[in-house]
């Protein structure tokens, strides 16, 4: 399906991810982006990742797919900080559980980026707990916009059912709105 996808941010959720893309043969390589060298080590130790780097522009080079996993209040800077160093041509999406902030921002500055949210994970974190089957089973919500290029979504869906998950679409203002009344719900209990 790809020949190299980098996963910016290997915690639980990014770290499942490469985990569940290296299981079902998604992509020749899958790479990852590490801010801590201990974490890059765990990473390959445990081959969670075929390669980490803490040098961005490396992590980023020659890949097709970039996979933003980072905490929603890092996503958008970092995808500043990505755009001098991807080609137009790459496919991009992030796993905020927040969107319409971060795709108002991040479809300005990738031509093919869709936005999504696995609605997946565990009370625990970092990618020593990462498994391949998190998302198996699981409902995971794009964001497509009026300004989305069709073939980046057809992409981004296929993605996500090929580890596993019903995709459902919904615009971000949408998915903001009814995620945060489902947040609430434990509460009303």
């Amino acid at each position: 399906m790809f020949r190299k996808i980098t996963i910016i941010g290997v915690g639980l959720i990014g770290g499942s991810l490469a985990l569940a893309i290296k299981k079902r043969k998604l992509a020749d390589e899958v790479w990852g982006f590490f801010r801590r060298e201990s974490s890059r080590k765990l990473a390959e130790r445990k081959k969670i990742v075929d390669k980490g780097t803490r040098d961005l522009k490396r992590a980023l080079s020659s890949s097709d797919f970039v996979i933003l996993a980072t905490p929603v209040s890092t996503i958008i800077s970092l995808a500043q900080e990505m755009r001098r160093m991807l080609p137009p041509g790459v496919l991009v999406t992030d796993v905020g559980s927040t969107k319409v902030k971060i795709v108002n921002a991040l479809q300005k500055l990738f031509p093919k980026y869709v936005g999504s949210h696995p609605l997946a994970g565990s009370e625990k974190r970092g990618c020593n707990h990462a498994v391949s089957e998190l998302f198996e089973n699981k409902i995971t919500i794009i964001t497509p916009t009026s300004r989305s290029d069709k073939s980046s979504v057809t992409a981004v869906r296929r993605f996500w059912k090929h580890l596993g998950c019903k995709v459902i679409s919904m615009s971000p203002s949408s998915h903001d709105r009814i995620l945060s009344q489902i947040s609430h719900l434990p509460h009303i209990a």
